[in-house]
């Protein structure tokens, strides 16, 4: 979903039907809720203490983790930037950006790709994931937040 129409919660309560639809189908499961957004401008601490207070409430006992990646989810790839140049579309011989998560993520995707080839989000963004490096992808302090909170949920889970 898009993360204007999930934070607009106002707009036909999207937030709230889309985290009591998630909380009621783990619910008395072992998991957790996991929500993950960019912060497109916003403080990712204070955007992710502002959901986790308005989502609480709705989603009662279930494990609920707000991770917001800082700037965009694809600051997460360009981090990752060696192992996406086994993907056809991309150059080949990647090197990271210095400070990923300090760029246009999406700009820094588009600018290495090669000719006549494409960038859209929800097409490229699962096989992206992919391919992305879980200890290249660590330079970014967002991510490092991420996978954080998926050992916490895993532990809780065993």
């Amino acid at each position: 979903m898009k993360r204007d129409r999930f934070l607009k919660r106002e707009a036909e309560g999207e937030f709230g039907r889309s985290l009591q639809l998630a909380a009621k189908n783990i619910r008395g499961k072992p998991g957790v809720l996991l929500v993950l957004l960019d912060a497109e401008g916003d403080c990712p601490v204070t955007l992710a203490q502002r959901i986790r207070n308005d989502a609480n409430p709705l989603v009662g006992d279930v494990r609920l983790s707000v991770v917001i990646a800082k700037r965009m989810f694809e600051n997460w790839l360009a981090a990752s930037a060696p192992s996406l140049s086994s993907d056809a579309r991309f150059r080949k011989g990647l090197i990271a950006p210095d400070h990923p998560e300090e760029l246009s993520g999406k700009n820094w995707i588009k600018q290495n790709l090669l000719p006549l080839s494409t960038y859209s989000e929800p097409v490229d963004q699962p096989e992206l994931t992919r391919l992305l490096d879980l200890e290249s992808s660590g330079i970014c302090r967002s991510f490092r937040k991420f996978r954080k909170e998926i050992q916490t949920a895993l532990s809780h889970t065993s």
